[in-house]
């Protein structure tokens, strides 16, 4: 019911947007007719919506949400992929992912964890052909500030250090 409801928010989010006009967004009553009417993806089928972000700036091509940044993938898997980041995507991250890895850790292990450790980086700082913001998939200090108080490195610890070497 929740994935449902989330999907259809998603869809109805960005029905005016390039790709949810296309797709027909405003047509899909549920998930059922969600599975009919879009097919499973790729990365390809996705780039050239992408290509016109990092090319032209149109960045409600794919989503209607405001765009932080285009995040760049570490390759590991192949080549390295340039995905849209959405103000929208980090907050559900980390209200339905990150909150919820957390309140588990601290009901295995209660009050023995007091704080966790995550190494990052600076990235360096780069912005695309049209002058939006790129940088890595994951997490960096400057985008984390608010979240420092969980980790055993304080912000101050990150300023001054340009990449991972």
């Amino acid at each position: 019911k929740v994935q449902n409801e989330m999907l259809m928010t998603l869809l109805d989010d960005n029905k005016d947007c390039e790709y949810g006009r296309v797709w027909k967004f405003a047509e899909i009553q549920d998930r059922e007719n969600y599975q009919k009417l879009h097919p499973l993806t790729t990365y390809d089928h996705y780039e050239s919506y992408i290509q016109e972000m990092e090319e032209r700036g149109d960045t409600k091509a794919l989503s209607s949400y405001p765009l932080v940044k285009l995040a760049l993938t570490s390759g590991t898997s192949g080549s390295r992929k340039v995905l849209p980041f959405t103000k929208k995507q980090r907050s559900t991250f980390f209200i339905k992912g990150i909150t919820v890895i957390y309140s588990q850790v601290l009901r295995i292990a209660g009050n023995r964890a007091q704080k966790t450790c995550k190494f990052m980086y600076n990235p360096k700082k780069r912005v695309s052909q049209s002058n939006i913001p790129m940088g890595p998939n994951s997490s960096s200090p400057e985008d984390s500030k608010s979240m420092m108080c969980m980790f055993t490195t304080p912000f101050v610890g990150y300023v001054g250090i340009p990449n991972e070497r």
